[in-house]
């Protein structure tokens, strides 16, 4: 997968304060550098890492960085992340839903790791079926 462009984890990773307000339009390019959260550099190694947890599920887009948290700091909730695709999903049915993570659950939407998240979600489904095998 790395020989697809498209499908490479992107170079830039930013993370706004949870009070720091989306300042409109497509993209973040109106918003303040001195918004973002300060984080170390992240290595640039091949490993994906995945996480287990809560999965919150609704059938709206979760767009509020302060709520976001609240839900995540909840220690009988403990939510890892939310999603609105598989909602509803598992009253129907049995299944595992497996999440590529490609925002932050907040009003900064940045589409450039829709592909990546992809492309991590599926690499451990195949994984995940290949133990079973």
């Amino acid at each position: 997968m790395n020989d697809i462009p498209e499908y490479r984890r992107p170079a830039k990773d930013q993370l706004y304060r949870v009070n720091y307000e989306y300042q409109g339009g497509n993209s973040c390019s109106s918003c303040e550098a001195g918004g973002l959260e300060e984080r170390p550099l992240r290595s640039v190694g091949c490993e994906v890492v995945a996480h287990y947890g809560t999965i919150a599920s609704a059938n709206v887009v979760m767009k509020d960085a302060v709520e976001r948290d609240r839900y995540a700091q909840d220690p009988e909730l403990n939510v890892l992340c939310f999603e609105m695709e598989a909602a509803g999903l598992m009253n129907n049915f049995p299944c595992i839903v497996i999440r590529g993570i490609c925002d932050y659950s907040d009003s900064h939407k940045n589409d450039e790791w829709h592909k990546y998240a992809a492309r991590t979600a599926a690499a451990y489904a195949r994984e995940l079926l290949r133990s079973c095998i």
